[in-house]
């Protein structure tokens, strides 16, 4: 599943509702549940708002050990040349942005 801030902040919204309906209305139930909604906004924000990873970084998962135990050597070099053809595609998106930048806009 491909998950989005707005998407993270809707379901965190939900809980909060849900919580709040069953914590009876008791003041130190309803800090609790403030301090946990707190908790999970911090957490949405550090991991959306990272200025160093795209959304495509974010959700990119690599093959777990067993995975790639399991390819041939045909297959683990096709994908390690995936791999370095992607790399080198965002180093040149990278590149294009900062000469825009630098440039004036």
């Amino acid at each position: 599943m491909y998950l989005t801030k707005k998407n993270c902040m809707i379901a965190k919204n939900r809980m909060r509702g849900l919580a709040y309906t069953s914590c009876n209305c008791k003041e130190e139930n309803i800090d609790e549940v403030n301090n946990c909604d707190n908790c999970l906004e911090q957490l949405i924000n550090e991991h959306f708002n990272n200025p160093n990873q795209t959304d495509e970084f974010k959700h990119f998962k690599l093959h777990s050990d067993s995975t790639l135990k399991k390819l041939t050597k045909d297959e683990l070099i096709s994908y390690i040349h995936m791999l370095y053809h992607n790399w080198q595609i965002t180093d040149e998106a990278y590149n294009n942005i900062m000469q825009h930048v630098k440039g004036g806009k």
